[in-house]
Parts: C-alpha cells; sequence; structure tokens
C-alpha cells in the first residue's frame, strides 16, 4: 500500500506532483546508471533506486535515535561537515537540525 502526501514533505508550499516521492527522479536514475559515473563514484555495478523501501524500513527505528555524542566526535575531528537542512522541508527541517 502506497501512502501518497497531500502536499510536498520536501518544499510544503508546492503540490506533491509525483508521488510517492514528490519528484521525478528519471534524470538522477539515468544518471547513476552511467558506468563512469559508478566508476568515479566508486560503487562498482551496484544498483541504484531513488527511493529502496526495504532500507528505508531497516532505517524507521533510527529516526528517534540521539545521535548528538557521534556528532559531537565528528566535530572534533576536524573533518569538513554540511548538515543541510530544509527551510520549508517537513521532513528534514531547520528546526530538527538546530535541536
Amino acid at each position: 500500500m502506497t501512502i501518497l502526501p497531500a502536499f510536498n514533505v520536501y518544499d510544503i508550499r508546492r503540490k506533491c506532483d509525483s508521488p510517492p516521492l514528490c519528484y521525478n527522479f528519471g534524470n538522477l536514475d539515468k544518471l547513476m546508471a552511467r558506468a563512469d559515473v559508478r566508476k568515479e563514484l566508486g560503487v562498482g555495478d551496484r544498483s541504484w533506486t531513488s527511493c529502496n523501501m526495504l532500507v528505508h524500513t531497516f532505517m524507521l527505528g533510527d529516526w528517534t535515535t540521539n545521535l548528538a555524542a557521534k556528532v559531537e566526535n565528528l566535530v572534533k575531528s576536524n573533518l569538513d561537515i554540511l548538515v543541510y537542512s530544509g527551510e520549508k522541508d517537513w521532513v528534514c527541517n531547520w528546526r530538527g537540525g538546530e535541536a
């Protein structure tokens, strides 16, 4: 059973034009199918899918896991870190990232 969002969960100002992910990822799928791109990324012959529901299901338990200690260790490691949260994103909202 697929649940269709009433709005775009990645930009709440927009409607969901291509359920269930709200966007057409066809161009990304074509890019990731290219052997030269997979070679550059070092992923070999692994296949690409925009949203793997099995992986998604296994990760559901992590949504409420507090990773503050691990993030603190990363910050202390002097690695370059990018934290990206969308201003109008329902799923990865900046308020949650800020907290």
